[in-house]
């Protein structure tokens, strides 16, 4: 199965375009019956009983933007540097989910403060941990932020991740680390995610090449190729 999500204003907007499913459009809960033996060899989902095949229930949550530059950063600086702050509303509403995913709309680096009204963002390297305690498993780096501060802050954010156990994609060190498909095992369900920016609307040398740090571009060759190799290794591909 294919399950691709655009964000829309901050709503998410799901289909299935390949493969058996269905989405619950307040839920985002995900019902796949599968074969008894998934693709992938040697992954054998739980044996549930449903008309000799199986039933595997993930809740997927995505939010839209994320950033904690600029006013969420001043807000932040008034209650004693609390980067957790802007997120303690909404860790409730992602408690129960085994995935939630966000768009990373920001370098994450340490450097200057940025001021309201500037068009660059950035925000402490702290914030990769707040999103971990909140609950965030993939952040998408496809965007127009995310390259603000160059190849040094890609790299940071890359780095910074991964240290808070969070998954990027979208962006990387080379076109290859960039479109590479990014997967979770749930209940021995595995969704690969991918990521694109709208090369309309972001600046031409952000974009993602080989020897090149960037963010992988929407090109529907290249999306199409890259589903192709996430299907053989994943159950399910989120882009």
């Amino acid at each position: 199965a294919i399950l691709c999500a655009a964000l829309l204003s901050g709503a998410l907007v799901f289909s299935i375009s390949r493969g058996q499913g269905v989405v619950s459009s307040n839920r985002q809960v995900v019902e796949i019956p599968v074969a008894p033996v998934a693709p992938l060899t040697g992954v054998r989902l739980p044996d549930v009983g449903y008309n000799s095949q199986r039933i595997v229930t993930v809740n997927l949550r995505a939010v839209g933007d994320l950033m904690f530059s600029r006013s969420v950063a001043a807000k932040i600086r008034e209650h004693e540097g609390d980067v957790t702050y802007p997120l303690a509303k909404m860790i409730t509403q992602l408690e129960d989910t085994d995935i939630t995913f966000g768009n990373l709309e920001t370098a994450v680096i340490d450097g200057r403060i940025i001021k309201s009204g500037e068009m660059v963002f950035r925000s402490d390297p702290e914030v990769a941990g707040a999103l971990a305690n909140a609950g965030f498993d993939v952040v998408s780096l496809a965007n127009n932020h995310s390259m603000n501060f160059g190849a040094k802050g890609m790299a940071a954010t890359l780095d910074h991740l991964l240290d808070a156990n969070i998954l990027g994609i979208g962006g990387g060190l080379n076109d290859v680390e960039a479109r590479a498909p990014k997967i979770i095992e749930v209940r021995g369900l595995r969704i690969a995610f991918l990521g694109y920016v709208d090369g309309r609307f972001t600046p031409a040398t952000y974009e993602a090449q080989a020897g090149k740090v960037g963010v992988a571009f929407a090109r529907v060759t290249d999306i199409t190729a890259d589903v192709v190799v996430a299907r053989e290794m994943a159950d399910i591909v989120v882009v």
